[in-house]
């Protein structure tokens, strides 16, 4: 029916009554609305958008790491100023120097291979040796016995 007066409208599926719209069964079958088919809009943006989404996820695939050499950093959990010597087996050597008790160094970045690190904490050497891989990084802690521990994190992970 049509608002303004009580002639049919044409429209066979739909009754409007006091401002709203209530729907009615077509004859076809099916329930028609006022609306055109909301799949045939949103195909072509539901595609954009997908290929969107899909650019997206690739790029964050990419490495973080691509080939470079490790690196590493003291922790000192101790109660003195501790330094690092850090030589690795192509006879370079990087040093990281007084680390103050409860802080941590900038990380240093050095060759992969054979890599010794010697601690120096109240003129007290402590080694500690192991193989290091590119794209790594590695925390050299000394806990408040001098212990030594190194902790690998694998930069692309």
């Amino acid at each position: 029916m049509d608002r303004k007066s009580s002639k049919p409208s044409g429209n066979r599926g739909t009754i409007f009554a006091l401002g709203s719209l209530h729907r009615l069964p077509h004859p076809a079958g099916g329930i028609r609305t006022p609306f055109p088919n909301p799949m045939k809009i949103l195909t072509p943006f539901a595609s954009l958008l997908f290929a969107g989404v899909l650019a997206f996820a690739a790029s964050g695939c990419s490495k973080k790491c691509s080939d470079e050499d490790p690196r590493a950093r003291i922790t000192n959990n101790g109660t003195q100023n501790a330094s690092v010597q850090i030589k690795t087996s192509g006879g370079s050597t990087v040093n990281i120097n007084n680390v103050a008790a409860g802080a941590s160094s900038d990380y240093a970045n050095y060759a992969a291979g054979s890599t010794t690190f010697t601690l120096k904490v109240n003129n007290v050497d402590y080694v500690k040796t192991t193989d290091v891989s590119k794209c790594h990084e590695y925390t050299i802690a000394i806990d408040r016995s001098n212990v030594i521990t190194v902790t690998d994190t694998d930069r692309n992970n």
